[in-house]
This record gives structure tokens, sequence and C-alpha cells, in this order.
């Protein structure tokens, strides 16, 4: 789970991609292993491939930081392609991919292959390839193969990671992964991420509390006010979390108690969205329609703006309105904003621009943007960052004196190097206090151009009006970070420098992050399932500031030795079967109409609402209603689209021997239900008026996927 997401990120970037590899290699090239030899070796690798004389074959050569392949690809026009990047160094297989050409057609939703099988085929395949390494690898399960009740031309994929442990502590970005057709069980790809070198044993390091320390004191969270994003016109209002940025990305040395940490971003202004005003003219205005006219009469005219902005900006008239647009905050659709841009055409083929957002009710400046000339700019600026720092507060002063006073200025990260030039402009972010507590959603951006003639060119302000909870009710800083360490403990990791998400060998590493090892033991506490935590429970937020809830795969205690608990089962791990609370179930009771619905719409992936619609039609059917073994029949048929061979009913003939009882609308679905055996006869019986159970849902959905169109 640590490595996998970027592992998938190397597959793509680095070979996977048809296309994108490099020019055909030169001959002479500094690699230990000759083409020839990889050839041979990729070859002996794969002898299941039959290796056609009559493919096309090309090669590469590429060496991504000390990282040299070979880089082949067989082709055979129309029908496949194999390619596979082998260790230019020692010869070892990295990536292989193999593709078929060609369109399937009348394959069943569900594969031919359990995900057990596929398992198996993939270490198999490893004990084989690459036994050493795969010796030092643990499976590490991840989603499901998850089936759609729809046509399928194409195969589907079990994909498997292995991630390398080492002294029984996880190796982030190392392992293994495998993927399997899960229709014919060929093995389609393998990628090989290994880091060379020796691994610091755990001896002599510092303990999980020590760690969590340092950690929590270069990387503090911090109590801030959040705006949860809300639906248009629903206002939100502001809460009180604990932000932790560096959360998932800060680690502690284990050996030397130091900060172990890529470069981190530093936390941005949101802006907020804004939707276009749209006038409602009508002979008879509806109470709403009225309260906008009301509304709009009340602000700035274009006219009004115009002078206005031109007043602050000093805009001459050399300067004509190209556009204006009164709109509507998304979130806050009672505020209303003049949107002014000014153009001056100058010179032909260029135009200078000047674009001002301002409140349509109070005239406050929001937005301010200018374009430099393109001449006389040159190459380095002739303030300082502190130089230029004064220049956009005093700007802050004159623009909204009240606003500055309550504003921060965020400070940015440090950097490794200080620019050899000066810069020949500055971004400076304030973020806003409210009670002393920041509230970085809300306050200024300052952009400063630096030249001879220091002139602000950009100005925004993000402000809303909203009441402020108190933070009586919070927990401390100390007890935040405590609660937070007992959720997520510091554990044990082994980490490598990265590059892009690819891990980086010691010969492209530099400094004293790397020294002449790139593996280094550390604690860390990711992966977090969030970065912003509730400030009075630490219960982890999502954007809207709502706990997140972790998806958990919860298996029915009530089906053992039911006639269908593997298909119970099954249904509840991928998603389709939600399993109610208290953990049951409850597969001998009757079902419901809307029970098979809900299954349906889950297994098609669509709503309950189009199933209902596709399904019952035009029929009144109350959803609690008791469902009938022969309706089920009838949706099922239905659902999988052989209605009009089902309407056909004289054709069909039933031999049960209560073959009578089926209503006679029904006789067609029952008889192609049976055939299918999505129906299962009850001591040689269709039972068609007995209640259908939940179980029988189950074995009839999980028959439904194993049928071919």
């Amino acid at each position: 789970m640590l490595w996998k997401k970027t592992l998938a990120m190397i597959v793509a970037a680095v070979m996977l991609a048809s296309g994108m590899w490099p020019m055909a290699a030169s001959a002479q090239v500094s690699a230990k292993i000759t083409l020839e030899q990889a050839i041979k070796t990729a070859k002996a690798a794969f002898p299941d491939q039959g290796w056609p004389e009559d493919a096309n074959f090309t090669s590469a050569y590429a060496d991504w930081d000390g990282m040299p392949r070979w880089q082949l690809a067989w082709n055979e026009e129309d029908k496949s392609e194999v390619r596979i990047a082998v260790d230019a160094n020692n010869g070892r297989i990295l990536q292989y991919n193999a593709y078929k050409n060609g369109q399937e057609s009348n394959l069943a939703p569900l594969p031919k292959l359990s995900e057990a099988e596929a398992l198996d085929k993939a270490k198999r395949f490893l004990e084989k390839l690459v036994p050493l390494e795969f010796a030092q690898c643990r499976y590490q399960p991840g989603e499901p193969l998850r089936p759609y009740l729809r046509e399928r031309d194409w195969h589907l994929s079990y994909h498997f990671d292995f991630q390398r442990y080492a002294f029984n502590i996880p190796f982030n970005y190392n392992g293994l992964r495998v993927s399997v057709n899960a229709d014919t069980g060929a093995i389609i790809s393998y990628n090989y991420t290994w880091t060379e070198g020796a691994v610091p044993t755990p001896s002599k390091i510092i303990n999980a509390d020590e760690a969590a320390a340092i950690a929590e004191d270069a990387g503090k969270m911090e109590l801030q006010y959040y705006l949860p994003y809300a639906k248009r016109g629903e206002p939100a209002e502001p809460i009180l979390v604990y932000q932790a940025p560096k959360l998932n990305y800060l680690c502690v040395n284990a050996h030397t108690g130091e900060i172990y940490t890529p470069n981190l971003i530093a936390p941005r202004l949101a802006g907020g969205a804004n939707m276009a005003a749209k006038e409602s003219v009508a002979d008879q205005l509806s109470p709403a329609e009225q309260q906008e006219v009301t509304l709009l009469e009340g602000l700035l005219s274009q006219a009004q703006a115009e002078t206005k902005a031109r007043q602050i900006f000093a805009i001459n008239k050399t300067y004509t309105v190209q556009e204006a647009h009164l709109t509507a905050n998304w979130q806050y659709p009672e505020q209303r904003h003049w949107n002014l841009s000014f153009t001056e055409n100058e010179q032909e083929n260029r135009q200078n621009h000047i674009s001002v957002t301002l409140d349509a009710e109070t005239g406050e400046v929001y937005r301010y943007y200018t374009n430099l000339p393109q001449e006389n700019i040159p190459s380095a600026g002739t303030l300082n960052w502190e130089e230029a720092e004064k220049i956009a507060y005093a700007y802050l002063e004159q623009m909204n004196s009240a606003k500055a006073k309550l504003v921060e200025l965020v400070q940015p990260e440090p950097t490794p190097e200080e620019p050899t030039e000066k810069p020949i402009s500055y971004s400076f972010s304030y973020r806003r206090l409210v009670n002393g507590v920041p509230f970085p959603q809300n306050g200024f951006t300052v952009t400063v151009f630096a030249g001879q003639e220091p002139v602000v060119t950009s100005y925004s302000l993000n402000w809303v009006e909203a009441e402020f909870p108190s933070a009586q009710d919070s927990l401390s800083l100390a007890a935040a970070h405590a609660q937070l360490r007992e959720t997520f403990p510091f554990h044990l990791e082994y980490r490598v420098p990265e590059r892009g998400g690819r891990p980086l060998p010691a010969a492209a590493t530099e400094g004293a992050t790397a020294a002449k090892n790139p593996i280094t033991l550390v604690y860390t506490q990711a992966p977090v399932v969030s970065n912003m935590f509730a400030a009075k429970d630490m219960q982890p937020l999502d954007y809207q500031g709502k706990p997140v809830q972790e998806e958990v795969v919860t298996i029915p205690t009530d089906i053992a030795g039911h006639f269908a608990e593997a298909d119970i089962k099954f249904l509840a791990k991928v998603g389709i079967l939600v399993v109610p609370e208290g953990g049951k179930y409850l597969p001998h009771a009757e079902a419901t109409v809307g029970d098979w619905l809900e299954l349906l719409a889950r297994a098609s992936g669509t709503s309950i609402e189009l199933q209902t619609e596709r399904l019952l039609r035009s029929q009144q059917v109350n959803p609690k209603q008791a469902l009938k073994r022969e309706e089920l029949a009838l949706y099922a048929v239905r659902a999988l689209g052989y209605e009009k061979i089902a309407a056909m009913s004289d054709i069909f003939q039933l031999t049960a021997p209560d073959a009578a009882l089926v209503s006679k609308q029904y006789i067609g679905h029952v008889a192609i239900a049976h055939q299918l055996r999505l129906l299962n006869l009850q001591e040689q019986n269709l039972a068609p008026q007995a209640i259908a159970t939940r179980g029988e849902l189950a074995a009839t959905l999980m028959q439904m996927f194993r049928i071919e169109r």
C-alpha cells in the first residue's frame, strides 16, 4: 500500500506508454550488458511468448538517474506487442508488458479466473523470475476486481502488489507488481522496483516517542478556521480545525533524529467561484424574481463601477472597457461583484490590460491585475524580498486599512539555495486572523514588480462575513498531537530519495540526505486519511468539513452454511451488497422488490431510480412489496436484455411439476431464468408464487454475472 501509487507512476512514465520510447540506441553505450545479452535474457525469462521470427523488433537505451536500461519491443502487426526493460548493469528484468490486439466479444461480466486463482499465478511467476526478491516481499491486498452487469468486449486484469520488507520493516517505494489477465490467466505486466545498497539495521535507534516529539516540533499542527465547500446557494459556516499540511510527508531519521522529508508546498489562499447572474424578464414576477430585481436596484451601476475603478487605479481614458460582468458569488449569491476589463491598444498586435473586480454594493476592491509592457523588462530585479514585502503591505494599507490590520504574512518555505540574481517579481500572501486564530481561506495576495520602478501588478481579496465559533472547546495543541499520535502511531519504514515518484539510486543522489547509501530508516505517521481534523476531537475531515468515512468491508456474520454463502461474501467484498448495521444480512428473510432493485442498481453502477424506471416501467409497485420468485425472474431477464425473447411465450414449455402456477405473462421470463440457472429449483419445483429470499437474490445476481452475452 505504501508504494503502490508510486509504482503505477513509474510504469507509466518510464516505459509502457506506446510511442513514448527514446530514439533507437547507438551501438556505443556505456553498459555492462550488451544489447545481444539483453535480448537473450528477456526471451529466456518469458518462453511462453513463442518469439516468432517474423516479429518486428526495435530497441532503445536509456539512462535515468544512473539507472541504465535496455528497452526492447517486439511487434506483430495487428496481433500483439511485447515490451521489456532490462537493467543494463546486471541483466535483471525490470519491466514487462504484453498487449494483445483485437476486440473480444460475448464476455461475461465476471471473469473466468477468481482473484485467488490469479494471485496464485502471480506468485508462481515471481517465484520463478525473482525468487530472492520475492522471498523478501509481502502481498499487499488492494481493491478487489468489481464486475458490472453490462456487456463486456475487453479483458479484465488483476493487479497484485508485493511490498519489500527488511528486518520485518516495510520498505517504501520498493517491491514487485504483477498484472494477470482475469480471463486467460496470462501474465500481462510486471514491474521491479528495488534499491540496491546496504539496508541499515534497526539497532541503536531512537524510540517512537522521541521521533514523535521531533516530528511534532518540526511540523506543528495549527488551529485554524476553515470554510467548508458547499453547494451553490448553501452558505457554509466556518468551523475550527487543526491543519497538519506536512503530516503525510514528514519523517524522522531513526538513527540520527534528523528530519527526513521531501520539499513541501506552502498553503495558498483559496479563491472563490462565481456564477454569472441571470436577468429575469416577465410580465408577472415571482417573489424570488422580484427579490432579485430589488437586489440589483440597490447596486452600483456599470458606469458607477467604472468610474470608481478609474479613480482608485488612475486608469486614463486611453483604456476602454472591453468587458463588464455583474456576477454572484457561488456560495453566497446575495454578494454581487462587478468584473471590469480595460484594454489599451497602444500598438498593433499588442494590448495592455487592466482587470478590476469590485463589490457591487460597497465598491470595495476584490481583485486587480495589470500586465506589464514587455519592452525594457530587466533580467533581474532591484529589490530583495524584505523591500518588496514593505511595498506590498503598504499597498494593503492604502487599499483597505481596516482589513490590513487583521491579517498576517504567510512566510514562504525556506529554499535550499539563495538565487544569484534578485527576482523580477515577488508574490505575497496574507492570511486573515479571527480572534487570533488563522483563517487561511481569507486574506490578500499581492504581486510586486521589482523593476527599476517597483509597481504592484496584482491584488486580490477573499473575505466572508460569517459567525465564527469560539475556540474555547478546542483541544490544546499538545492534546491534539497526543490524540493524533494515538490514532496514527509513528512506525518504522525504510525510505529512499525519490524524484517524480521514482526512487533514486546512490549514483543519482547528492548531499547529506543520501550520503553514500540512499536507504534510510525513518519514523513516520503516513499514510493518514486527511491532513485536517476537527479541533474538538481530532476526527479526520474532508473538504466539506464532514468526517472522513473509510470504506470498511463488512462480511455478514449470519451466512455460514447458507447455499449462497460464497456469493454473498463476494458481493459484500466488492461493495455491491451493503451489510446492514449489526453485520447481519438475514439471507433466509423474505426479499422485497426494493431489495432486488437496489442490488441490480449497484451491480450496474447506476441509480436505483434508473433501475426502477427500466425494470418496473409503468408498473405501480411498492418497493416494500414482497418479491415473488417469478418476479425475481422477470426483473433478472429484463436486466439482461432478454425481454423480447421472453415475450414469445408460446415457444417455451415448462416441465416442472408446478409449472401451471406460473403467471401467464411470466412464462417466458421463468423459462429463460430456469434455463440460465437464475432460478434455483425447490425440490424439483419452480415455486413461482413463493417469496424469494435475500440469499436467493445474491445467488441469482452472481449467476447473471457469469452469463456470456
